[in-house]
């Protein structure tokens, strides 16, 4: 009799500790964070689901984790993730803001 398969779940990394810098990944299907939590992972980058906007904003939340990009998949976007994303870089010290250009494009 062989072992039982280790499931997808047991592998996936645990949440990062509090100030490690993160990948935040929103993807409402299951299977889309997996993927993108496990390729993070491959890369050497921890990552933090986000399920919905409201938890996409308290990870943006200045005392929160320095974030190393957002990762939104198609079925994710939508205007809240936009205006998050949009507010969080405005809140953002200068030296550290995106062109204003792409401000624009966040909205697309």
């Amino acid at each position: 009799m062989s072992a039982a398969p280790e499931s997808r779940a047991a592998a996936l990394p645990a949440s990062p500790p509090p100030g490690e810098p993160v990948v935040l990944i929103i993807a409402p299907l299951a299977g889309d964070a997996d993927t993108l939590s496990e390729m993070c992972a491959k890369a050497g980058f921890a990552s933090r689901r986000c399920g919905d906007p409201g938890t996409l904003r308290e990870a943006l939340h200045p005392d929160a984790s320095a974030v190393l990009f957002v990762v939104a998949t198609h079925e994710a976007a939508s205007e809240a993730v936009a205006d998050i994303l949009i507010e969080a870089n405005a809140s953002q010290p200068e030296w550290s803001s995106l062109p204003s250009g792409r401000r624009a494009a966040l909205r697309r």
